[in-house]
């Protein structure tokens, strides 16, 4: 190299090109808007603010009792999760059960989703009518309509004084 086309770099002392900006040998910047530019902090990204464990948790829960709160409202207002021990309820039972003990295959009985009981307030008994589909003895399927009239002695342990009927 002519002296005209190269210089010596002032931090190695090593020959380079004139108009180098930066040093082959030691890696540095020989242009002072370069040297400017590497000094310069570079600005910082805005972090994106993770969500914790912890937050996570917290949100889950949240939505958790919300679904119970929102459930519970629209449970016809009772609040109770649908489990009770109303007289009603009981009526409802006892019928089932003392329908089942006069069917020949009982373990085969299903009832309509709907059964209704009415409160006679003059007797203070429950009727409950409506039908049972079962199998009887010989395994064929059979629809049965009953009645039963019913009044509630002890609701926590499912006690009726039952009159039922099938037809």
């Amino acid at each position: 190299m002519s002296n005209e086309q190269a210089k010596k770099c002032p931090y190695c002392s090593e020959e380079i090109l004139a108009t180098a900006k930066k040093c082959k040998h030691c890696g540095e910047f020989l242009d002072k808007e370069l040297i400017a530019e590497k000094q310069k902090p570079k600005e910082e990204k805005p972090k994106k603010k993770k969500m914790g464990l912890g937050k996570v948790i917290v949100v889950v829960i949240f939505i958790f009792i919300m679904i119970g709160v929102i459930s519970s409202i629209l449970d016809d207002g009772k609040g109770g999760g649908g489990i009770t021990n109303d007289k009603k309820d009981v009526a409802l039972v006892c019928a089932q059960n003392k329908i089942e003990s006069m069917l020949k295959s009982p373990g085969t009985a299903k009832y309509p989703w709907d059964i209704k009981a009415i409160y006679d307030k003059s007797t203070n008994t429950y009727l409950v009518g409506s039908y049972v589909d079962s199998q009887n003895s010989f395994g064929g399927e059979v629809r049965s309509e009953f009645v039963c009239e019913m009044a509630v002695k002890d609701p926590k342990n499912f006690i009726c004084e039952t009159d039922c009927k099938i037809k």
